[in-house]
């Protein structure tokens, strides 16, 4: 049975259950006080990202929760200094394969196609001959040029879409 996504970061809400699939944007394995090791995770999915804790078994989790693989986390939601964030009591390794990535990426509200239009005027009007050629050999890759127009921008930096 395929992997479904059932519950999207926008809409954890502070106690509530949590059961679905995230990818792991940041892993880091710390330990507490007395030694005992636990996980402090980013979360995310295309609504947004999540702190996330793993405080029992964490040394078996981390295995699973490399960045950038997608898994099952369960748990609990709660506010922590404000802000909400999940107390994971399960991961479960899932097949990436069966996996759509596009509900793991941010994404633009914008027109991308009219966005594409508007860089390839762009390219043409690069005035460097060997800029432009780059630039062009770049726009009619039929297989990199359609990888290019899904992936998301830096979140941070001017003007990112």
């Amino acid at each position: 049975m395929k992997p479904q996504k059932t519950l999207f970061i926008e809409n954890i809400r502070e106690a509530g259950a949590v059961d679905s699939l995230f990818l792991v944007k940041e892993m880091s394995l710390y330990e507490t006080k007395a030694g005992k090791p636990y996980l402090r995770l980013i979360l995310m999915d295309n609504t947004g990202e999540i702190a996330a804790m793993v405080w029992e078994n964490a040394q078996q989790a981390a295995p699973l929760c490399q960045t950038g693989k997608v898994c099952r986390f369960t748990g609990q939601a709660q506010s922590y200094k404000g802000t909400i964030q999940l107390k994971v009591v399960k991961v479960k390794e899932v097949n990436e394969a069966d996996i759509d990535l596009d509900l793991f990426m941010p994404t633009t509200s914008g027109n991308i196609a009219g966005m594409l239009k508007e860089l390839a005027a762009l390219i043409r009007s690069v005035e460097n001959p060997h800029l432009r050629a780059l630039l062009l050999a770049f726009e009619g890759d039929q297989e990199l040029w359609p990888l290019f127009a899904r992936a998301p921008a830096a979140k941070i930096m001017h003007h990112a879409y």
